[in-house]
């Protein structure tokens, strides 16, 4: 099956998704007040059906987006025993 080209808007709203997890009239509020109208049709419709879109094709697909993995959540830290103690 082929699949659609991405669209300007798809593209636009996947780089707000980049940023932070965010429903679609969230992103049509972020895309509005950041004028991104004057370069891309924007209706919060078309986000909503942009977003069903991709969870389908990202859910029928074998490779799933997946969050990369992390690994410890900061620098190696020293123990505050005393140095006797070790």
């Amino acid at each position: 099956m082929a699949r659609a080209a991405l669209t300007p808007l798809g593209v636009a709203a996947l780089a707000l998704l980049v940023e932070a997890p965010m429903h679609p009239y969230e992103m049509y509020q972020l895309l509005m007040a950041r004028h991104e109208d004057r370069l891309v049709k924007v209706r919060p419709g078309t986000l909503y059906h942009a977003s069903a879109a991709w969870k389908r094709r990202v859910s029928s697909s074998p490779r799933a987006l997946t969050a990369p993995a992390t690994g410890p959540s900061g620098p190696p830290t020293e123990s505050r025993e005393p140095a006797g103690r070790r």
